[in-house]
C-alpha cells in the first residue's frame, strides 16, 4: 500500500495492482468508472466541503453486490480543485484515492498522484505515476521542504543586477586587469550574497577546448639573475629552459635580465615599467641573502630555490631533505655502513642546512657503525679531501660537487671498487655518476606556474602567506656505486615445511 497525505490531512491510500487482482473484473471497472464520474460530476458541492453517501453502483454499469457503500467526492485543497473519494467493498475492504479536476492542467499538488488503468492481455492492470512534491506537507497544512534544487546563479544574472556586461563580471571575478577596484568589490559582494559558485565542469570543459588551440601571446615576464652564468653552466640552462617552455605553453614570453655593474636595480625597475612587465622570476643566488631594494609592490614575484631570503616570496624548491633520505636508503641497500658527507659551506647555507640535517639525523638514529663526521669547508681542495678520507676512512662519499670523484681517483682510490661516490645533484653532463636528479627543468616550470597564477589573478606585491612548492627528484643508478643486490623472494605458503607452524610457536 502506498500512503500519502492530502492538504486537509486525510490519509490517501492507493491500492496497488495486487489489491485489485483479488477482486473480479466488474469491481475494477466500478473503480475506474467511479473515478471518472467523481471528477466530472461530483455528488457534493465543492463549497460545502462535506461528503455525502451516494449510490454509485446505480449510476454505473456494475453489480450492486460488489459495493456496500460509496462516499461521494469531497472538495479539498486550494479552491476545491482536489477531490477525495472512497469505496467500501463487501468484506470490509476500503479503497480511497484522490485526484484533481480534468480541466486543471497544472502540475499536481504535493501528496497527489495520477492513476492510470489499462487493459493488457485481457486483464486490468493498475499503474501509478507519482509526482514528487515541491514542498513537504505537515500537520498544519504548511508547505516547507523543497525536493527540487534551486537554479544556480549565473553570470548573466549578476550582470543584470549590476548593470554590467557578462564579460565585465567574469573579469572582475577572475581578478583580470581592466576592471576597477570599485567594480570588482561590487561584483564580489553581490556574488557572495547570492551564493554564486563557478561551475567546475564547465571550467574543465573550457580548459579542454583551450588545450587544443595554439597558445596566444599574453605578456612578457622577466627572469632576473644576480650573476652572469657561463655558457657551460648546465644547471642554469635547465632552469631557463624549463621556465621558458612552460611560459610559452601558457602564452607568455620570457626575457632575461642580469643585475651587475651595468644594470642596477633602479634602471631595471625603469626598464620593466617601460616594457609593461609586471611579473618576474628570481633565479638562485650565488651567496644566499636578501635582495636589493626594489619596487616589489608593483610586481608579481616567484623564486627558484632557498637562496633568496628576503623578501619572502613564492618559491619552487627541490626537496633536499627527501633527496638525502633517498641517497642514504640506496647506500644501505648496497651494504655501505660508513658514508661521509663532503659539502661546501656556501652550498650548505644556500639550501638552509637541510641536507646535512637529514644526514646527521640518519647517523644518530639509523646508523649502527661509528659515524663519519661531515667535511664542511668554505672551499673543498684535493689535499683537504685526501686527509679527511685517510683519517676517517669512509666507504662512500656524498657530495654535490662532481669534482670530488676525480680527486678521489687522483688520490689512488678506485671508484667504485675501493670507495663509492654519489651526488645529490646529478646533471646530464656527468651521466655515469650515481645520484639524485633534482630535475631543474621541472623547477623552472614550477616557478613559471607560480608566477602566471598570480598574474591571472591580478595579484601584485609581496604575498602575505608565501607558498613553498617542493619537488621530488629521481634516482639515477650510474656506475659509481656497487650494484644493489637483487630482492630476495620470500618462501611461498605452498612451499613452507610441514612443521612451519610449530617453529613459529
Amino acid at each position: 500500500m502506498l500512503i500519502g497525505k492530502s492538504r486537509s490531512g486525510v490519509l490517501v491510500l492507493v491500492a496497488e495492482s495486487a489489491l485489485f487482482a483479488r477482486y473480479p473484473r466488474s469491481v475494477v471497472e466500478l473503480i475506474v468508472n467511479c473515478w471518472s464520474w467523481m471528477i466530472s460530476s461530483p455528488c457534493d458541492s465543492p463549497d460545502s466541503g462535506e461528503a455525502g453517501d451516494v449510490d454509485c453502483a446505480s449510476k454505473l454499469d456494475a453489480p450492486k453486490s460488489a459495493v456496500k457503500k460509496a462516499r461521494g467526492a469531497r472538495a479539498c485543497g486550494r479552491r476545491g480543485r482536489r477531490w477525495e473519494w472512497e469505496v467500501t467493498f463487501i468484506g470490509g475492504r476500503v479503497g480511497r484515492s484522490s485526484g484533481r479536476k480534468k480541466n486543471d492542467r497544472r502540475s499536481c499538488r504535493p501528496g497527489s498522484s495520477d492513476h492510470h488503468w489499462s487493459r493488457r492481455t485481457g486483464r486490468w492492470r493498475h499503474s501509478k505515476s507519482l509526482r514528487f512534491p515541491r514542498r513537504e506537507l505537515d500537520n498544519t497544512d504548511a508547505v516547507k521542504l523543497s525536493l527540487r534544487m534551486p537554479a544556480p546563479v549565473t553570470l548573466q544574472q549578476l550582470a543584470d543586477k549590476l548593470g554590467l556586461s557578462r564579460a565585465a563580471v567574469s573579469f572582475a571575478l577572475r581578478n583580470q586587469p581592466g576592471v576597477s577596484d570599485e567594480v570588482r568589490n561590487r561584483v564580489r559582494a553581490l556574488a557572495d550574497q547570492l551564493g554564486y559558485r563557478p561551475n567546475a565542469l564547465v571550467a574543465a570543459h573550457m580548459a579542454h577546448i583551450r588545450a587544443g588551440r595554439p597558445p596566444r601571446y599574453r605578456a612578457t615576464i622577466g627572469f632576473v639573475l644576480f650573476w652572469r652564468p657561463d655558457k657551460s653552466d648546465t644547471l642554469h640552462q635547465l632552469y631557463s629552459a624549463g621556465l621558458k617552455d612552460r611560459a610559452r605553453e601558457l602564452g607568455y614570453r620570457v626575457e632575461e635580465f642580469v643585475l651587475d655593474r651595468e644594470l642596477n636595480a633602479v634602471r631595471l625597475a625603469r626598464i620593466l615599467r617601460s616594457r609593461g612587465i609586471t611579473g618576474v622570476v628570481i633565479g638562485p643566488l650565488v651567496s644566499p641573502g636578501p635582495l636589493p631594494d626594489f619596487a616589489w609592490d608593483s610586481l608579481a614575484t616567484a623564486a627558484i630555490g632557498y637562496s633568496v631570503r628576503e623578501p619572502e616570496v613564492h618559491r619552487a624548491c627541490f626537496d633536499h631533505f627527501g633527496g638525502m633520505g633517498t641517497v642514504l636508503g640506496q647506500l644501505t641497500r648496497r651494504g655501505y655502513r660508513r658514508p661521509g658527507l663532503v659539502l661546501p659551506t656556501d652550498d650548505d647555507e644556500r639550501i638552509m642546512h637541510v641536507s646535512i640535517a637529514r644526514f646527521l639525523a640518519w647517523q644518530h638514529l639509523e646508523s649502527a657503525a661509528r659515524p663519519v663526521p661531515p667535511l664542511l669547508a668554505p672551499e673543498i681542495r684535493p689535499e683537504l679531501l685526501a686527509a679527511w678520507v685517510k683519517k676517517h676512512k669512509p666507504d662512500v662519499v656524498i657530495s654535490p660537487r662532481h669534482a670530488v670523484r676525480g680527486w678521489l681517483e687522483s688520490a689512488g682510490l678506485s671508484v667504485p671498487g675501493e670507495i663509492g661516490f654519489v651526488t645529490p645533484c646529478w646533471l646530464p653532463s656527468h651521466a655515469d655518476c650515481s645520484g639524485i636528479d633534482q630535475n631543474p627543468h621541472l623547477l623552472g616550470s614550477a616557478a613559471a606556474e607560480l608566477l602566471v597564477t598570480q598574474l591571472q589573478r591580478n595579484e601584485h606585491g609581496l604575498p602575505a602567506e608565501p607558498q613553498l612548492t617542493l619537488l621530488q627528484g629521481r634516482w639515477v643508478e650510474g656506475k659509481t656505486l656497487r650494484p644493489a643486490p637483487a630482492p630476495k623472494a620470500g618462501p611461498s605458503p605452498a612451499a613452507a615445511p610441514a612443521d612451519y607452524g610449530r617453529m613459529r610457536a
